[in-house]
């Protein structure tokens, strides 16, 4: 794919922006030109990454852009190579510490001034291009290319630290690349933990992944310079081809690497794939969570993209959200960049709050409430531990279903009343489709949203949307609060948004006009923080594989726990006369024993 198809790709991008929201950050890693060839496509670099900027704006986004220089922006001349041959190539060597030594501490003498001289024609011109959008807190480092930047958004800081990674391969026989921790400690202001404490979240940004790094090298690399917990992502390329990759060693935070394709390549290289990726990370209180879009370029039936078939990815393209992952609380006053989508939506939970209980639409606890003790149970730890105790597997969704009368609404408003006073979530929400005022499912989100991320919907691209275009972009914001909140959905009736018609094969389905709910609950499905446990008349039948998702059909009362009811709302007759009672009336629930008001000697 050629750099004459960039409309393909600028299509594209728009209907990213169009669906998802604004940019507010653009990461070039490196190889602008091949083999050095400035002079004759600086041009034409610069006409490309000038209408990305323009295309990003038009979405309405202020976007910032950084870059890092890849091998292919070396400019190889002879004298470097034959200085370089004694030098670069042995750089790995266990007993090369005192050249590596010099070459940090120097840049006067040996190996230094050669990289900047094969780096200059990138330095100069992105120093030059890049001033009227680069971000305006930016620091210089130690090699041509290597930065640091902070952009702020919401109240959010960004860090982004830009390394170099090339320089070993101004010589030709150095084949591995490298990163040091001496490039940090320069790009970085005072010392390098302390600058990535001072923001919410930070990222690594280079042109080689880490598997290019000689295997002498890498334990530096891992240990000085990706410590775990310091980069939330770190963002590469080189290799071609997208990956994504989250490793933990020994307990420690994982690191996670993002590494895109090359959005463009050399006419004729046919087999080369090509793409890009956009990422999104939103901060809650304490914790910030990712995801990645990546996109891939096919050529059949002709020259498109579409999203990264080696990706495990979502309905909306996207990677499954990372688990959150504790990060500094840094606040700031924002200015018009910063974080892709990263909207504040409230705090994160806090420990030692008893968790609050909001319903959206009355419903009064029941005064006779009995039975239905082991179906409870269950609820209460799937509500607490996110596991079903009778299968031992992942429960996040969970659907309680049966005809009517049988219990379902009385039964969900007993269990909202055992969790208050926990502490197990930021808050408990009510919600009845029953009651609710509005077919459109777009009151839904806001709703939700008014309680949990109220700050959400003055955003401009929600208070300027409409119509479809508004209730999507809500349940993006709601998708996101509730990964990164802890928040406990009960939703009683959910079936008067399902079809009902058992003759049609999308019976159970959740109805084609609230789609964007049924990709919440799948959202829901696949996360470990948040839950929902609904109630309908029908089972959930878009639902039956995912993990996650539990289906809970309520039977009818036992003999016994109609006996029970019958005696908690005053029906007088001994045990086995209500026994007889509560088995004439065939075990149906609470709806059929509320209503009687006879006593039992009339009946039996």
């Amino acid at each position: 794919m050629c750099i004459r198809d960039r409309n393909l790709f600028f299509n594209d991008l728009e209907k990213l922006i169009k669906r998802d929201g604004s940019i507010d950050l653009i990461v070039v890693t490196g190889d602008f030109v091949d083999r050095g060839g400035w002079v004759d496509n600086i041009s034409h670099v610069e006409e490309f990454l000038s209408a990305v900027l323009e295309h990003v704006s038009a979405g309405g986004g202020s976007p910032r852009m950084v870059a890092v220089p890849g091998n292919h922006d070396i400019v190889q001349q002879q004298d470097i190579i034959m200085l370089n041959r004694k030098g670069l190539t042995e750089w790995h060597e266990g007993e090369s510490e005192e050249l590596r030594s010099e070459f940090w501490s120097r840049d006067d003498v040996g190996n230094r001034p050669h990289v900047k001289d094969a780096f200059a024609e990138f330095y100069s011109w992105w120093n030059e291009f890049s001033k009227p959008f680069r971000p305006s807190s930016y620091t210089e480092g130690l090699l041509p290319g290597d930065f640091s930047a902070t952009i702020e958004k919401s109240g959010k800081k960004l860090g982004i630290v830009g390394l170099n990674s090339a320089f070993l391969q101004v010589s030709p026989d150095a084949a591995s690349a490298d990163l040091d921790v001496t490039q940090l400690m320069h790009a970085t202001p005072g010392d390098h933990p302390g600058w990535i404490d001072q923001h919410s979240f930070c990222l690594l940004a280079s042109h080689h992944p880490p598997e290019c790094i000689h295997k002498m090298r890498l334990p530096h690399f891992d240990s000085e310079v990706a410590q775990p917990g310091w980069f939330i992502a770190h963002l590469c390329g080189d290799l071609h081809e997208g990956d994504e990759r989250m490793v933990s060693q020994g307990g420690a935070k994982p690191r996670r690497v993002w590494r895109s394709p090359s959005l463009f390549g050399i006419q004729g290289e046919s087999d080369r794939i090509h793409g890009y990726s956009v990422g999104e990370a939103i901060v809650i209180g304490e914790t910030v969570s990712v995801r990645q879009m990546p996109r891939i370029a096919v050529k059949e039936p002709q020259w498109r993209f579409m999203p990264d078939s080696s990706y495990v990815t979502d309905e909306s393209e996207a990677t499954l959200w990372d688990p959150p992952l504790q990060v500094a609380v840094v606040e700031s006053e924002p200015e018009s960049a910063g974080i892709q989508n990263g909207e504040s939506v409230g705090g994160g939970e806090t420990e030692g709050q008893e968790s609050r209980l909001v319903f959206l639409h009355a419903y009064p606890l029941s005064k006779h409430f009995s039975g239905r003790q082991e179906v409870l149970g269950r609820l209460r730890v799937i509500a607490s531990e996110g596991a079903d105790s009778t299968t031992g597997s992942q429960a996040s969704v969970v659907v309680l279903h049966a005809i009517g009368g049988t219990g379902k609404t009385c039964l969900l408003r007993q269990l909202a009343e055992d969790l208050t006073g926990s502490q197990s979530y930021d808050a408990i929400l009510w919600y009845s489709f029953y009651e609710a005022r509005s077919g459109d499912e777009s009151v839904f989100f806001q709703d939700l949203l008014e309680e949990i991320a109220p700050e959400i919907l003055s955003e401009s691209d929600v208070a300027n949307a409409q119509g479809i275009q508004r209730a999507k972009r809500l349940a993006r914001h709601l998708t996101k609060a509730l990964h990164n909140q802890k928040i406990l959905l009960l939703l009683d009736g959910i079936e008067v948004i399902q079809n009902d018609n058992e003759a049609d094969s999308k019976y159970g389905h959740i109805l084609s006009t609230h789609k964007d709910i049924n990709e919440l609950l799948k959202s829901v499905c696949s996360q470990t923080r948040s839950r929902a446990i609904v109630t309908s008349r029908i089972p959930l039948k878009s639902f039956g594989d995912f993990v996650g998702y539990i289906e809970m059909p309520l039977s009818h009362f036992s003999p016994e726990e109609g006996a029970d009811l019958l005696g908690s709302i005053g029906v007088d007759g001994s045990a086995e006369e209500l026994r007889d009672c509560s088995e004439m009336l065939a075990g149906h629930g609470s709806v059929s024993y509320t209503h009687l008001t006879l006593p039992t000697s009339d009946l039996v």
